[in-house]
């Protein structure tokens, strides 16, 4: 996008800054991302927004819900906030994320008990795999009632499915392989707790004394 901090001065990203820095985050994103945008894209529209007490004016790009990803230009990224029932934002945000990283946060806050994570769907279908001989169920399922995230990781509860008998209790880990993922140093882990036969919780979480915000950035399985 064209500077628009020039000379201590700032002016107000256009229509067609916007729709041009959008296309060419679209066309970077992962398959998955593109499902999730497809299904909130809206042709951009401008929305009401509360700058310290001030009411200005920016972009809205994809909604769904009651919830807007929309172009933050004074940070320039991409931020998430609710919206009223006129379509004004309701929260006004700092980050400065791309469009991919916006897109799984929006996921994460419109659907935080029910909808498995693209890297949790991922870890599961992997533990499925390795674990399939001893009747671990596929991703799908698995419901998601809790997710804490930690700081340093975080805690996915399941709904309990029936006993599976040669599901031993105990943790299962990822059968030697890791989680090699942008801006996490040294990767992550993740294991899975049984208990009475059934799957009860994943942790994922980092190796050592390093943080982790929850934020699915691009991620591969080492």
């Amino acid at each position: 996008m064209q500077n628009r901090h020039t000379m201590g001065t700032w002016r107000p990203a256009t229509l067609d800054e916007v729709t041009r820095l959008v296309e060419s985050q679209v066309a970077r994103l992962s398959a998955d991302a593109h499902k999730v945008w497809d299904s909130i894209r809206v042709d951009l529209r401008p929305a009401r927004i509360s700058r310290l007490g001030k009411h200005e004016t920016v972009f809205v790009v994809g909604e769904s819900e009651g919830l807007a990803v929309y172009w933050e230009d004074v940070e320039e990224g991409f931020n998430i906030s609710p919206v009223d029932n006129v379509g004004n934002l309701l929260e006004g945000g700092g980050d400065q994320d791309d469009l991919s990283i916006a897109l799984h946060k929006w996921v994460a806050r419109q659907w935080p008990r029910f909808a498995l994570t693209v890297l949790e769907r991922d870890l599961l279908r992997l533990f499925h795999d390795l674990y399939g001989d001893q009747d671990f169920p596929d991703a799908s399922e698995l419901v998601v009632v809790a997710r804490r995230n930690t700081g340093a990781g975080r805690f996915v509860d399941f709904q309990r499915l029936e006993e599976r008998p040669k599901l031993e209790n105990g943790y299962l880990d990822m059968g030697g392989k890791f989680i090699t993922m942008e801006g996490v140093q040294d990767g992550l882990m993740a294991v899975v707790l049984i208990t009475s036969h059934r799957v009860d919780y994943m942790e994922i979480v980092t190796y050592g004394n390093v943080s982790w915000d929850g934020v699915e950035r691009p991620w591969i399985f080492e």
